[in-house]
Order: C-alpha cells, then sequence, then structure tokens
C-alpha cells in the first residue's frame, strides 16, 4: 500500500513539474487586427513594469509589403511636442519588414505606446497585427 502510495505521489509530482514546463513562455496583453490601406497605423496603449520583459511585434497579411513599429515612452517628458513625438519619447524602432519585433526591458514602471504603420500595401487594405506580450524570463 505505501509502495503504491508513493508511486501515485511521484507521478503526480512528475506530472504537474511536466505542466509547468509545457506553461506559456509569455503573457499576452494586446493584440489588435485592423484592415488599413498604406500609411494608416494600429495604436496600442500599455503600462509595463519596471524589469520585466516585453515583445512588441506586428505582422501583416498576404498583400502587405513592409510595417515600421515604434514603441514610445508615454510617461517621458517630450519637449517639443509635433507629429514625431506626440506619443512621447522612442525607445524602439524597427521598419522595413513584413513581420517586425522588439525586445523591452522597462527601466521604470511606466506608460508605453506602441505604433505599427503599414508602410507597403499592395491592395486598398491590408490585414495587420500588433501584438505586446511579458515575457516569461527571456533576455532581450
Amino acid at each position: 500500500m505505501k509502495k503504491t502510495a508513493l508511486m501515485f505521489a511521484a507521478l503526480f509530482a512528475a506530472s504537474a513539474a511536466c505542466a509547468a514546463d509545457n506553461a506559456p513562455a509569455t503573457r499576452g496583453i494586446v493584440s489588435q487586427t485592423e484592415q488599413l490601406p498604406a500609411g494608416q497605423t494600429i495604436t496600442a496603449a500599455a503600462r509595463l513594469a519596471a524589469g520585466k520583459t516585453y515583445r512588441i511585434s506586428g505582422s501583416c497579411g498576404k498583400h502587405c509589403g513592409k510595417l515600421r513599429l515604434q514603441l514610445f515612452n508615454s510617461s517621458a517628458h517630450v519637449d517639443l511636442y509635433d507629429e514625431d513625438t506626440r506619443h512621447g519619447a522612442l525607445v524602439g524602432e524597427q521598419s522595413g519588414l513584413k513581420n517586425p519585433g522588439l525586445n523591452w526591458t522597462a527601466a521604470a514602471d511606466a506608460d508605453y505606446t506602441a505604433v505599427l504603420t503599414v508602410t507597403e500595401c499592395a491592395a486598398a487594405a491590408c490585414t495587420a497585427t500588433l501584438d505586446i506580450s511579458e515575457s516569461k524570463g527571456a533576455k532581450p
């Protein structure tokens, strides 16, 4: 009886460890998909926590050529307000790709804004998706 109980306890512990290993590596914060013509944007705001690493990514569908992905610290003071600084201080950018992505570790708790711009679209509108997720244990 004791051997059976020990076997079940070991099996349960192994099952729990396996479940932990198969846990998702990310926690989704924002996922937004829209049909956009060239030159249009998807904008998403999120509060990011200090010391945590986040994956900010964009993707587009069949007729889409290239995207520009920008990440702004919306909490940062910007002296000159214009079209380039309307979302705050630019802290990361990747452009010219169909699937751009940034890994970002927040230095402080702050509000951030991600902006995904469709720069090339061969159709009247292209399907574009902006995602922000918290990475578990990932290093930038």
